[in-house]
């Protein structure tokens, strides 16, 4: 009752476009660093990580925010205006994934990211 009239707008779009950037699936182990040229020649505006258990995408994949240890999580995403690099943890299960619905120390990564409008 405190909102008043008009002060609320929602946008909704009805997918997310196409990436700018796709580096596709590529192998990947723990304790180590990869990393991919973009060439959006700017920041990106987002980035996301995907982790699968299949070259092909065909398995479980989910978003990848963090990675291990437990004891000392972090966000394994770095980039610049030409390069995106992804460090992994230094765990042998959870050092390419922590969190739900698997943990993993290997298995294959994707990077999307958008170009800035």
């Amino acid at each position: 009752t405190n909102i008043r009239d008009k002060s609320v707008f929602s946008y909704f779009q009805h997918e997310i476009p196409t990436p700018d950037y796709d580096s596709g699936y590529f192998a990947v182990a723990y304790n180590n660093t990869y990393i991919k040229g973009h060439n959006l020649m700017s920041l990106p505006a987002l980035v996301v990580l995907l982790h699968c258990t299949s070259s092909t995408g065909a398995a479980v994949h989910s978003v990848v925010g963090n990675v291990g240890p437990v004891s000392t999580p972090r966000s394994p995403i770095y980039y610049d205006t030409v390069n995106i690099a992804v460090e992994t943890g230094n765990d042998a299960s959870l050092g390419t994934l922590l969190g739900r619905p698997a943990n993993s120390g290997g298995g294959y990564y994707r990077i999307l990211a958008w170009r800035s409008a």
